[in-house]
């Protein structure tokens, strides 16, 4: 059996600086095909380090119109590669190439998202390795914090799914893994963590965000 197609990557800059391009030379050794998700137009004196970046890598950089919501950002950015599968990084991750190869296998073989765990380097003390939450939608969206914002996702589910959910405000990934289990389902792999990253402070979410969230998965909850 052959082994499966390198995935496309995308990286999401927030901001541009060394973890950014960190994450693009980790990324450029996976892929032919890699994006550069910029959140929100880049500033006048940021872009000719964006547009060498880009070059050095062969990457394109796509960028949102405003800092809106993150499922049309992810959905911009992934419409904008060309693979089967695309694996999803922040920036600052550096991605195991193995993790990475093991994660495409599972999205061709059928999954509809692969993940491995994250391991978050600390600025003093030991790493702290996190693992992706149990494969059901109860487990997901109790434990929506464990949900990694690094993972595979097939196209083909992608497009059955209509991509990201474009009006929650958060809680975006989490969503998409819940309704993912209807199209072939979250594949997790303990082959060692997919990326290392810096620890990082998530953006805050409201009360209202997960009030949308638990709204439109009701029925999860009530048949549980």
């Amino acid at each position: 059996m052959s082994a499966p197609a390198a995935p496309s990557v995308v990286v999401r800059a927030t901001g541009v600086g060394l973890a950014l391009v960190r994450s693009m030379e980790s990324a450029a050794a996976v892929t032919a095909d890699l994006v550069l998700l910029l959140d929100r137009p880049a500033d006048a004196r940021a872009r000719p380090m964006i547009e060498g970046l880009a070059r050095r890598h062969g990457a394109r950089v796509v960028e949102a119109a405003t800092a809106g919501a993150e499922g049309a950002r992810r959905n911009l950015a992934v419409r904008a590669t060309r693979g089967a599968a695309i694996l999803l990084l922040d920036a600052g991750d550096r991605v195991d190439p193995r993790v990475a190869e093991a994660l495409t296998a599972r999205s061709s073989g059928g999954a509809a998202v692969a993940a491995a765990p994250i391991r978050v380097t600390l600025p003093f003390g030991p790493a702290h390795v996190v693992t992706p939450p149990v494969a059901s939608a109860v487990s997901l969206l109790t434990h929506a914090d464990a949900v990694p914002s690094a993972f595979v996702l097939s196209r083909r589910a992608f497009d059955a799914l209509g991509g990201f959910d474009e009006g929650l405000d958060g809680f975006t990934d989490v969503d998409f893994w819940v309704r993912a289990l209807d199209q072939g389902g979250v594949g997790v792999v303990d082959a060692g963590p997919l990326v290392d990253r810096p620890l990082a402070l998530r953006p805050p979410l409201t009360r209202a965000a997960a009030d949308a969230l638990f709204r439109k998965h009701a029925r999860a909850h009530e048949a549980d």
